[in-house]
């Protein structure tokens, strides 16, 4: 049976984690001593990801996936996207996600020179974390489990889902540069942040702390909902799998299932969502079980994804943040082939 398994003072942490500016917070909350919450931290970086989560959509960004028929080598990619990965199901897909610009949205989706199969441009997204309802902590075993409660899904199934209407953030550059540096790592010192980017980036250099932590204060914080932690079990063992959902009941569904454990993220609209999860085998039957309880379709089935990232050059989001707006370059159209 393939788990994650954490002591529980591990899991302690983790769950402190989620709604922790600092290191010295989750000791506050956990009430272990600030040395072996750092020590914690530090042993489970190679297990865990710890991500500083802003609303992306108060920064006009929107997680946008996109699907392509069969298997396609891509020579290069519009800005923004995130990753390009291979699907494979009762037939093989391409799925391209990126961050976009909402006002680019369109020109992103046009600049593909095959029109895709489906899309999903969400306008919420919902996170796993350690305190989700359906998700239990065995400390006599020490591993993550599904806890299923038919009155937690009956209760959030009840909710009816409306698109979430955000008031934009203004931000600047100093705000972008923030966030990017902690949405690699969620704990990362603003004095750190100063010494690597100007490596990086000459325009930062001579940066002041005082000033990078106004922005933060001011500026950052009122965007930040929480950390996500993102634990990934063997890919050999146990492969990611994406679940793409049709129908008004959609977004629902997938705010239930991203209650269980290994289900990390899900991206919704008012009739779609897209789920990125890892369940165990164990897991099926619950899973299928909380699907079968919604109106909902899947009309290109279950994928399995493959775990490498096609995609070689990433969109540095700093250098395409000036002058209070997020750019779009003019790029020759995607080249690719089959």
């Amino acid at each position: 049976m393939q788990y994650l398994t954490f002591s529980p003072n591990e899991w302690r942490v983790l769950s402190a984690a989620v709604e922790s500016l600092k290191l010295s917070d989750i000791a506050e909350k956990t009430g272990l001593p600030y040395t072996t919450v750092a020590s914690i931290i530090n042993r489970l970086k190679n297990k865990i990801k710890i991500t500083f989560v802003p609303d992306y959509y108060r920064m006009g960004l929107k997680p946008v996936s996109i699907f392509l028929k069969n298997f396609v080598e891509i020579k290069n990619v519009p800005p923004y996207t995130l990753a390009v990965r291979r699907l494979y199901g009762l037939k093989s897909y391409t799925l391209i996600t990126g961050l976009v610009p909402e006002k680019y949205v369109d020109m992103y989706i046009e600049s593909f020179p095959e029109e895709p199969i489906t899309y999903i441009v969400a306008s919420d997204t919902f996170y796993w974390t350690p305190k989700s309802k359906l998700t239990a902590f065995l400390p006599n075993f020490n591993v993550i489990v599904p806890k299923i409660d038919k009155n937690v899904i009956y209760k959030i199934a009840a909710e009816k889902y409306e698109k979430r209407e955000v008031e934009k953030a203004k931000l600047d550059s100093l705000d972008v540069l923030i966030i990017v540096w902690k949405m690699n790592y969620a704990f990362k010192k603003l004095t750190d942040i100063i010494k690597e980017a100007a490596r990086k980036y000459p325009e930062f250099y001579g940066l002041k702390r005082q000033v990078l932590s106004y922005h933060f204060e001011r500026h950052v914080l009122p965007l930040w909902k929480l950390n996500s932690i993102r634990a990934y079990l063997d890919f050999s063992m146990v492969p990611f799998r994406i679940y793409f959902f049709e129908g008004s009941e959609a977004p629902i569904l997938a705010k239930v299932l991203t209650q269980l454990p290994y289900f990390y993220i899900s991206n919704v609209d008012v009739d779609r969502a897209i789920a990125f999860a890892q369940p165990p085998c164990s897991m099926y039957k619950n899973i299928y079980e909380i699907i079968s309880m919604f109106d909902v379709e899947m009309p290109l089935g279950e994928f399995v994804m493959d775990s490498r990232n096609l995609l070689k050059r990433f969109t540095d989001l700093i250098t395409m943040f000036r002058d209070g707006e997020w750019s779009f370059p003019i790029i020759k159209r995607v080249r690719w082939k089959h």
